[in-house]
């Protein structure tokens, strides 16, 4: 390390200190931090109207039926049950059907609770 301390001295006393780190970074980096080479930071826009098919790991043996489900939902995620579309409760399992950004809140939320284990609430895989 001794010898790059010294090297830097060498630098700062021959050029300005901004020059200095210019032609380092230009060195190290090449051409990544060339504005030209930036890709344009558009606007984009969320689909609010689409939905989300969302596995539930309750079911029947849980005690569940679709309005229960519902509550339950609503209760622990904070979404308004008319969102909640299309409730299939099954033995161990259910599904239902909510808006994206509902789906997004539940699956943070259901994610958070479970500290490390499998969620309660994942994407039904198709």
């Amino acid at each position: 390390m001794t010898g790059y301390i010294k090297l830097a001295q060498e630098m700062l006393k021959e050029g300005e200190a901004e020059k200095v780190l210019a032609a380092l970074l230009k060195h190290s980096f090449q051409d990544e931090l060339d504005e030209s080479s930036y890709n344009e930071i558009r606007d984009v826009s969320i689909d609010r109207k689409g939905t989300t098919r969302l596995f539930v790991a309750l079911g029947k043996i849980d005690g569940m039926t679709p309005r229960k489900l519902v509550t339950f939902i609503k209760q622990q995620a904070k979404v308004h049950s008319e969102k909640i579309k299309d409730i299939q409760i099954f033995d161990k399992f259910s599904f239902v059907t909510v808006p994206f950004e509902e789906a997004e809140i539940m699956l943070n939320i259901f994610k958070k609770k479970m500290g490390g284990k499998r969620p309660m609430v994942e994407r039904a895989k198709r």
